[in-house]
């Protein structure tokens, strides 16, 4: 997810927001599943700042946050 949008869309924070706050909000709207893949590379500065302003408006949405391993033991 920041690779596709600082590097390939190369969209400013302010923008890249916006699109992630709307697709957040169509996740839910769906009860839909969406996985973040943020890279140990922009884990500084505003780009860490970014993801845990992600993560924040998730967790405010009351949104299921959890890792594979427990996917897997609810699945099963």
């Amino acid at each position: 997810m920041d690779c596709t949008l600082f590097e390939h869309m190369k969209l400013n924070v302010g923008d890249a927001w916006k699109i992630t706050k709307r697709l957040i909000d169509t996740v839910e709207r769906y009860n839909g599943v969406i996985t973040i893949l943020w890279h140990n590379t922009y884990m500084f500065g505003d780009m860490l700042k970014f993801y845990e302003k992600i993560l924040k408006y998730s967790h405010e949405k009351e949104a299921w946050m959890t890792s594979g391993e427990e996917i897997y033991k609810w699945w099963t």
